[in-house]
């Protein structure tokens, strides 16, 4: 299927003067970072998959594993979520640390571009991809800021990635390229935090609304890019039992066992 030749063989997706594809694919199964804690953690939680990210988008694209049972219309949602919170998430920081050991202002370009849609990271910048998540939760929970820009309102979080995302390339840029380091924790923590507002904000509407299947797709998107990185032993076996193994038949004591355990 069509989504099947994007992700694997990047069609649509021309670069450099020679041409040629890019896949997404290619993100998912390169070697990551040494300093990518992020990676580290998925490859420990799915220790029996050679590319963690990669195994799972493509299962949900081809309707394997745990997803054979599931409707395309579902799939295509786990699939864009995933690649969204984890294959590109993953990628970002291996671009960041790849620009600090290189001060190499392009590889950062490119981390800003996975997490946002462009290269070109502002503080004002709105961005798309990981920073949609943001901007779609505080829209429904009438918790937005007005935007330095003319994008109109934008989540706080958001704001401050793009903060971090711009301060990191002008350490690059001035060849004080450790220092970029301070703003990539910073971005891993606030990426995180996204993960779990999502996540919790999900759980309470699969219960609130247990007839749209999406939230269910959604959540186990979500879920799953925050399980493998959740260190309280306890709250990832909660979270993990109550959303990543249960999500059909998640209740609203199950919901705040999850909200508890994101505490």
């Amino acid at each position: 299927e069509a989504a099947y030749d994007i992700y694997h063989w990047g069609r649509f997706s021309r670069i450099g003067l020679q041409g040629g594809y890019y896949p997404l694919q290619k993100y998912a199964t390169g070697d990551s970072h040494p300093s990518n804690t992020v990676a580290t953690a998925f490859s420990n939680h799915f220790a029996a998959l050679t590319h963690p990210s990669d195994n799972i988008v493509d299962d949900a694209i081809l309707g394997k594993g745990a997803f054979d049972s599931e409707t395309p219309r579902l799939r295509r949602v786990i699939a864009e979520a995933s690649m969204v919170t984890i294959l590109l998430h993953i990628y970002a920081l291996d671009s960041m640390y790849e620009a600090v050991d290189g001060c190499n202002v392009e590889a950062w370009d490119r981390s800003t571009a996975s997490l946002t849609g462009w290269a070109e990271g502002t503080e004002n910048a709105r961005g798309l991809l990981f920073l949609s998540i943001g901007r779609f939760l505080c829209s429904r929970t009438a918790s937005c800021e007005v935007s330095n820009s003319d994008h109109g309102e934008d989540s706080k979080v958001n704001k401050l990635i793009m903060l971090s995302l711009k301060e990191g390339r002008d350490a690059i840029e001035a060849d004080v390229c450790d220092e970029a380091k301070e703003q990539i924790s910073k971005i891993e923590t606030l990426i995180l935090t996204e993960l779990v507002d999502a996540t919790a904000y999900f759980a309470q509407q699969v219960v609130q609304n247990p007839s749209n299947n999406e939230n269910k797709a959604d959540l186990y998107g979500v879920a799953w890019a925050l399980i493998p990185l959740i260190k309280d032993t306890n709250a990832e076996q909660t979270i993990r039992t109550n959303v990543g193994l249960s999500v059909n038949t998640l209740s609203q004591p199950m919901v705040d066992q999850v909200l508890s355990a994101l505490k």
